[in-house]
């Protein structure tokens, strides 16, 4: 997300999140990123889940700034997605950034309501190395389906669990949240692959007058 940001070149940002702790909880912590470079955070709306008009939310972020950022989830993402491109919501803006929102498990529905939304993963099951594999092979195999990033979270905090426990004594709540502080171990996101994403006039110059079509 902090990558996202810098080379958006947004200065000025709206948000919308969930009225819950995971989108306060975001919300504080890309305040606070944005105002370390004195970027302003001019919106900042919490919807309540379940929500089923996003009318009067969509009407305060239509006063856009640069970006917009949408931290909404499962079938208020949903909602969401139709509803704000009734009204041209994201054209709106220069830079729209998903956090849970526009994921990859809920393009079959979302469609081109969320086209050119960035969206951050915290997980993929393509990522690679040897322990992601074993777990992906044993996910579908029990699940029927591919882990999503809410799967991928939910595996590597059991494992870090385990790995507490073991290394404190199992029945000792103290002593394992010791030593889950600043604990590292090895997990199926151990390797991860930046990538970014950039306008085709970066990658390759204007076409060339020499070339004739034949």
């Amino acid at each position: 997300m902090r990558s996202y940001v810098e080379k958006s070149g947004a200065k000025t940002w709206n948000l919308i999140s969930a009225d819950y702790a995971l989108g306060h909880s975001f919300s504080k912590k890309f305040i606070e990123m944005v105002q370390e470079t004195g970027d302003i955070v001019q919106q900042n709306l919490f919807a309540p889940q379940g929500t089923s008009d996003y009318g009067s939310f969509i009407s305060q972020l239509g006063k856009p700034t640069d970006g917009l950022i949408v931290t909404l989830n499962m079938s208020d993402a949903n909602v969401f997605a139709k509803q704000q491109k009734q009204f041209g919501l994201f054209d709106k803006y220069k830079i729209v950034l998903g956090n849970g929102f526009a994921t990859e498990f809920r393009l079959d529905t979302q469609g081109d309501s969320v086209l050119g939304v960035l969206a951050g993963l915290s997980y993929h099951y393509s990522l690679p190395g040897a322990r992601n594999a074993q777990y992906v092979k044993a996910f579908e195999a029990r699940n029927k389906r591919k882990s999503i990033f809410a799967d991928g979270d939910t595996m590597v905090a059991m494992e870090m669990l385990r790995t507490a426990i073991v290394k404190a004594n199992p029945t000792d709540v103290p002593a394992v949240r010791a030593a889950l502080a600043g604990l590292k171990a090895p997990n199926g996101k151990t390797m991860f692959a930046m990538r970014s994403l950039e306008p085709g006039s970066a990658l390759f110059g204007p076409p060339s007058t020499d070339c004739k079509l034949h």
